[in-house]
């Protein structure tokens, strides 16, 4: 037997915990209002207890991520730790040069995760551009090879001087020394 008022909670509770891609959280809808409010109301309950009131902003904001991001929050979670981890090496490192060689780490890190979201699609398009007006470029220099040959070569064999066949036919070793430059 179910009861009329708890058919699809669950349904609504696996939507409300699952990434969605189609339908990512953004600052501005309602469901992230309805969420920070009661992200307040918890928080101002641990009011005396800074620890679990750290925990709590740590669990919120990585769900918000996950909700915002799905999987990407894991970089999240990878750049924090990196960064925590590196920062304990800086305390406790005795050497100037030291710490110095963490921090070009720690900004390495972040900088490098930063450059590959960033620009990785934009190199591979370049990339991509180049190869295909290399290709074009490649065709229509074959296509221009064949037309030369076609006229000029062809019919300097058929009708022309040995001087002619011999000047046309210097004239296509030329272009094709130059097309395979």
């Amino acid at each position: 037997m179910t009861f009329p008022a708890t058919d699809g909670i669950t349904d609504r509770l696996q939507a409300l915990f699952a990434y969605d891609a189609s339908s990512p959280l953004i600052f501005s809808s309602g469901l992230f209002l309805f969420l920070f409010a009661g992200f307040l109301l918890v928080y101002s309950v641990f009011r005396r207890a800074p620890m679990a009131r750290i925990v709590y902003v740590i669990a919120f904001s990585l769900y918000f991520y996950y909700k915002s991001s799905g999987i990407y929050f894991l970089l999240l979670v990878f750049a924090a730790a990196s960064d925590f981890l590196i920062a304990r090496g800086i305390y406790r490192a005795r050497f100037r040069w030291t710490k110095r060689w963490l921090v070009v780490l720690s900004v390495a890190v972040n900088l490098g995760m930063l450059g590959y979201f960033k620009y990785t699609n934009f190199l591979i398009d370049i990339s991509n551009q180049l190869m295909a007006i290399e290709s074009l470029v490649a065709k229509t220099n074959a296509t221009v090879l064949k037309a030369h040959i076609a006229g000029c070569v062809r019919s300097a064999c058929h009708c022309g001087t040995d001087a002619e066949r011999d000047e046309k036919l210097l004239e296509v070793e030329d272009v094709i020394d130059k097309l395979s430059r």
